[in-house]
């Protein structure tokens, strides 16, 4: 069965247009999911990048409040604390 589809494919002019035309709908769908892949991996590294950027502000705020003297720091929580 798989010989006569073969034949029939390459042996008629429909044949061949048939199979062009799903060799190029193949191309077009392999180029889409490529393109996809190729998008996805692209937001998958702009999100590591914003939480990147976060962890660096983190350590950066944290290393600023631990330089600051004992009093300040316990001034700054009381402006945070709740009454």
């Amino acid at each position: 069965m798989l010989a006569a589809a073969w034949t029939w494919i390459a042996g008629s002019r429909l044949g061949r247009a048939v199979g062009a035309l799903a060799l190029a709908a193949a191309a077009v769908g392999l180029a889409f999911l490529q393109g996809v892949s190729r998008g996805r991996l692209q937001e998958r590294v702009r999100r590591d990048q914003i939480a990147l950027d976060a962890v660096r502000e983190i350590r950066r705020v944290e290393d600023r409040v631990a330089r600051l003297p004992r009093d300040e720091k316990v001034e700054r929580l009381k402006r945070w604390s709740r009454r």
